[in-house]
């Protein structure tokens, strides 16, 4: 069972993800759900058939909205819950593809360009932008881009901040969102255009076909550890 965040009330990328799933028949079910929307998690649950269920979820890191999820579910033999997506280690290769397909359109050179990965950030939770700096720093032991920095939306450093300080000559963003929603969609170009600064922005990462397999991955990882 997928659960992400949601979108305009609706589970959004976690209903693909959960179709691409289903496709791999693997399992007897599977469900996409929100956090905050329809259906929810709590109606989900009460809807499967299976004896067992695995919370897959959809989330960019081990924060306030994991722990506002997981209170909704009473753990146990029947109910197991992977890491969330976001913390997958394969995910940092996905954001630097992204990262250089963006680039060829440019004709940048990645060597001559920094990519600055966003994530939301709280002041509410300290693990929320510790998956954030451990992909950049991943990509950046890579040697690939001139330089790998990060930003969040709603703790520091901004996004203007980190790019007025990077000293490529170009710069691409790749957001760290499961969706393209408010933040994945508007918040970041917005800010973008408000900065004088050559860049471009790749999209959230979250919506990128190849996390159905961390996913997937995610969920196998928990069944060898039981």
């Amino acid at each position: 069972m997928l659960c992400a965040h949601g979108i305009q009330g609706h589970p959004g990328a976690a209903m693909e993800h959960a179709e691409r799933l289903r496709q791999h028949g693997l399992f007897a079910e599977v469900h996409g759900c929100a956090h905050r929307g329809a259906p929810g998690l709590s109606e989900t649950l009460s809807a499967v058939h299976a004896p067992r269920v695995c919370l897959a979820p959809l989330l960019m890191a081990e924060g306030f909205t994991l722990r506002k999820m997981l209170d909704q579910v009473v753990l146990g033999p029947d109910i197991a819950v992977c890491q969330p997506v976001g913390t997958h280690p394969g995910l940092a290769d996905v954001i630097a593809d992204m990262a250089r397909a963006a680039c060829k359109p440019k004709g940048w050179a990645t060597r001559q360009t920094a990519l600055l990965v966003v994530g939301h950030g709280t002041v509410r939770h300290p693990d929320s932008s510790v998956t954030a700096r451990r992909h950049a720093a991943r990509i950046a032991a890579s040697d690939d881009f001139r330089e790998v920095a990060v930003a969040f939306l709603d703790e520091p450093p901004g996004v203007g901040a980190v790019l007025a300080r990077l000293e490529a000559r170009h710069r691409v963003v790749v957001g760290l969102f499961i969706d393209r929603g408010e933040h994945g969609e508007n918040d970041i170009p917005r800010l973008l255009a408000a900065c004088d600064h050559d860049a471009v922005y790749a999209g959230p990462v979250g919506s990128d076909p190849r996390m159905t397999d961390l996913l997937l991955q995610q969920v196998q990882a928990l069944s060898l550890a039981a």
